[in-house]
């Protein structure tokens, strides 16, 4: 796995715990999961029936630079904070009696990041700025999502040499039927449902 899907596995798995069983938040968040296209016009139909959530964006890596770790780069994260009241756009925002606001969100999800290096190799990570992402006001709702920017910085991998590396013949994959979603699960799973071995052909 990369260390930009590590960072995000990790992050999402803390703000699950903060709101799972031990409910140190006081409120649960029904979704926390990638960010993978729930404020579409489609998704916007599931993301309204299932906040408030919060979904992990990644937005981007800035150019490498060298210092005595290596090639060291900075990853940008964006933390999406959704909630909606059925009262009004300002409720959504600050909330309400039933109604938990987007910056009471938004201001859990800073606390829980911020200065964590959620026991990866990376530097502690720093909150940037929050800013509304969207907004839709309908009869029946009103929905608000903020945007927390954060991000970390770690060492590049080294770069393999080309001529250590064998020729690609052969892949091999292991899958989970239905997919695992227990989200401190180990992996990989110590059996797998299914298995796929490809060989390519190759010239004699």
């Amino acid at each position: 796995m990369t260390m930009v899907g590590a960072i995000e596995d990790a992050v999402i798995a803390r703000i699950q715990a903060a709101a799972g069983a031990g409910n140190i938040l006081g409120y649960a968040v029904p979704l926390v999961e990638s960010y993978g296209g729930q404020l579409s016009e489609d998704g916007l139909a599931v993301l309204v029936k299932r906040v408030p959530a919060v979904l992990i964006a990644f937005a981007g890596e800035q150019k490498p630079v060298i210092d005595a770790r290596g090639e060291v780069t900075q990853a940008n994260f964006i933390a999406l904070c959704a909630t909606r009241s059925v009262r009004n756009e300002k409720s959504g925002r600050r909330g309400a009696v039933g109604v938990i606001g987007a910056y009471q969100i938004f201001n859990d999800v800073r606390a829980l990041l911020r200065g964590q290096t959620l026991t990866l190799d990376i530097e502690p990570i720093s909150v940037g700025r929050i800013e509304v992402v969207h907004t839709v006001k309908t009869k029946a709702m009103s929905l608000t999502v903020y945007g927390v920017h954060f991000s970390t910085k770690y060492a590049l991998d080294e770069a393999v040499a080309a001529e250590t590396l064998n020729d690609f013949v052969t892949f091999h994959s292991d899958w989970d039927l239905p997919p695992q979603t227990t989200p401190d699960a180990a992996l990989p799973l110590p059996s797998a449902d299914l298995s796929d071995t490809l060989t390519l052909e190759t010239s004699p």
